[in-house]
């Protein structure tokens, strides 16, 4: 399931609006209005998440903390990667970022102990009983800004191939 949604992050990335060259020229809108108009649009999947934990613990259906943890799940993760979106002003940045994210991310991992914590922590407050989706939240927003860079390039590619021919 990893897998899955690791390729799911990735493609949106590829494939939005803000991988697109002629985006960033085209909106130059406060991040305040921008912000606030990706929470109503995200405003749906948040919904959605909450209502999956409120069916699934309503229907008794098993479920393993250590997936998501206990209040998080697919869907929080789609919204809260699309509102941290808003804060990347530049796709020619994003694949640069989302590498050094990445390998911060590890670094805390392995020199930290955060893989410690991960596992192997109380679930006392609500940053701990949701570790692992929170934390699997970096991985994943590391892979949407590589995609976003990854489809910068392919837009770019296109573009001055359309040109010469």
């Amino acid at each position: 399931m990893d897998s899955g949604v690791a390729l799911i992050t990735l493609n949106a990335g590829i494939s939005s609006r803000k991988a697109r060259p002629w985006f960033h020229q085209q909106n130059r809108t406060s991040i305040l209005i921008e912000l606030l108009a990706i929470i109503k649009q995200s405003a749906f999947l948040i919904a959605l998440g909450f209502s999956r934990i409120a069916l699934l613990s309503k229907l008794d259906y098993q479920e393993h903390p250590s997936e998501y943890g206990i209040h998080w799940n697919f869907y929080t993760t789609i919204a809260l990667i699309n509102i941290l979106l808003v804060f990347v002003r530049s796709s020619e940045i994003a694949m640069p970022f989302g590498f050094l994210l990445m390998i911060g991310y590890e670094f805390a991992i392995s020199a930290y102990g955060l893989d410690t914590f991960i596992f192997h922590a109380p679930r006392t407050d609500f940053i701990s009983a949701n570790r692992e989706g929170i934390a699997s939240l970096i991985g994943y927003f590391s892979l949407q800004l590589i995609g976003i860079g990854l489809g910068n390039f392919m837009y770019r590619q296109l573009m001055t191939s359309d040109q010469i021919e």
